[in-house]
């Protein structure tokens, strides 16, 4: 009678150390996926943040670029 219930007891402890396991691997492939989510957004956010900041600073070049170029040709007209 002891081999058995030392049989059962072994497979209740492999059941539950697999039930863990599975646990223990699932919540880790859940924080995983959240975290690298995570990473990923901030990183897809910042690059959009870099990408406008160039587009204001070439925008605001070309208003100036064409400010100096107006006044240049002022100046120029002025001149003669």
């Amino acid at each position: 009678m002891v081999p058995v219930i030392e049989f059962l007891m072994e497979l209740l402890m492999n059941l539950l150390m697999k039930s863990l396991t599975e646990l223990l691997m699932n919540l880790l492939m859940e924080l995983l996926t959240e975290l690298l989510i995570n990473l990923l957004m901030e990183l897809l956010t910042e690059l959009l943040m870099e990408s406008l900041l160039s587009i204001i600073i070439i925008t605001n070049y070309s208003y100036m670029s064409r400010k100096l170029s107006i006044f240049a040709l002022l100046s120029l007209y002025t001149y003669m």
